[in-house]
């Protein structure tokens, strides 16, 4: 099991990858689950962009296709930058997330300061690479929808 546990950094805002957390590590289950569930992520939002590409290119779609494909990776990266480097959401009054979809780092607040638990290397620097990747498959799904019905109307007719 992985338990993090903070070495007095106190954060008062923002992102801070600090690396003075101290890790008591048990065998080490969570930080190899988290590594796994980085990969898995990653290879999954890997496919979604593949399959996606691989299905335009099939059907010789005109440019107009190739130009959204274009214009929604684009914006998917920008956003899965931001929300990858930037994001921070607070599910409860006294806990704060950073990263999204895959969270990476955690805040609690204790005695009014908020306290850091960082991610490990291991798990941090794929996880971010899966975020962004995710956030760019989400982006290009409706193309790949959009495709799939298109396609499925010029077989019926």
């Amino acid at each position: 099991m992985f338990f993090p546990v903070s070495v007095g950094r106190e954060v008062t805002g923002g992102l801070a990858f600090s690396p003075r957390v101290a890790q008591l590590s048990f065998g080490g289950g969570f930080t190899r689950m988290g590594f796994f569930f980085a990969i898995a992520l990653l290879a999954l939002s890997c496919w979604s962009v593949f399959s996606t590409f691989r299905r335009l290119r099939r059907a010789h779609v005109s440019r107009r296709w190739w130009t959204a494909f274009a214009l929604l990776a684009i914006a998917g990266s920008a956003a899965g930058i931001w929300l990858a480097f930037s994001f921070e959401y607070q599910i409860t009054p006294k806990m704060r997330y950073a990263s999204f979809p895959m969270p990476l780092a955690f805040f609690h607040l204790e005695d009014g300061h908020w306290v850091d638990f960082v991610t490990p290397p291991h798990v941090m620097y794929p996880g971010l690479i899966a975020n962004v990747v995710a956030v760019i498959a989400l982006a290009l799904m409706p193309l790949f929808v959009a495709s799939v019905i298109i396609e499925s109307k010029k077989k019926s007719a």
